[in-house]
């Protein structure tokens, strides 16, 4: 899925002399968690609550040149701000924004377009949300988890047998590794009874256990 498919569009900016005060409040008002900096249309920074929060506490901090950090009136955004922050564009897969997510300890990313112009923000709700659908875990929450080898037609082997005991197979993920010729492969299936399909699958050879 691209990111152009899931972004908000239309997201609340700022600029980088509006106050921090101001910055708190959108933040606050509209329960989100990051605000793209924005001059002449294009990205030049990010804040985030936990920026701010920062500054809430009341202690002097050499970036804002002596003043206390509570004093969010005296501070502008351009104070408290990532600059140059990481950004993505529209076609950009999902899988790509999780993977720069958990590498630079991020929650958002401003998406720009060609020109670097600001056209949207993914967070890391976004992305979990896609991740959940994709899984079908709000479909159904039970799921089993097969080890089997890698010879041809035993994957459709193992979905036949599912498929025979009255369950329909939601989603299917696959684990990386793989040992001695075999992998797991972790199916979520919409089925009243989860016993009876394990039985079957144990029974042709594979190794089948709830998970």
């Amino acid at each position: 899925m691209l990111v152009g498919k899931i972004m908000t569009k239309n997201t609340l900016v700022l600029s980088k002399s509006d106050s921090v005060h101001k910055a708190f409040l959108l933040l606050k008002d509209n329960k989100i968690r990051h605000l793209p900096v924005v001059e002449k249309k294009k990205v030049v920074g990010i804040v985030t609550d936990r920026d701010i929060r920062h500054f809430i506490i009341p202690r002097k901090d050499p970036r804002t040149k002596g003043k206390f950090n509570y004093q969010l009136q005296e501070l502008t955004v351009e104070d408290v701000m990532t600059p140059d922050p990481i950004t993505i564009t529209p076609n950009n897969r999902i899988d790509q924004v999780a993977k720069l997510m958990l590498e630079h300890k991020i929650g958002g990313l401003p998406v720009v377009d060609e020109k670097q112009r600001l056209v949207g923000i993914v967070t890391e709700e976004d992305t979990l949300r896609v991740f959940v659908e994709l899984m079908g875990i709000l479909v159904s929450d039970k799921r089993i988890d097969v080890t089997m080898d890698t010879r041809p037609r035993t994957f459709e082997r193992a979905c036949q047998i599912i498929q025979n005991h009255g369950a329909s197979v939601v989603s299917v993920g696959l684990s990386p590794e793989k040992r001695k010729g075999k992998r797991t492969y972790y199916f979520r299936i919409s089925v009243r009874e989860l016993k009876p399909v394990i039985a079957a699958l144990n029974q042709e050879g594979f190794t089948a256990v709830s998970s």
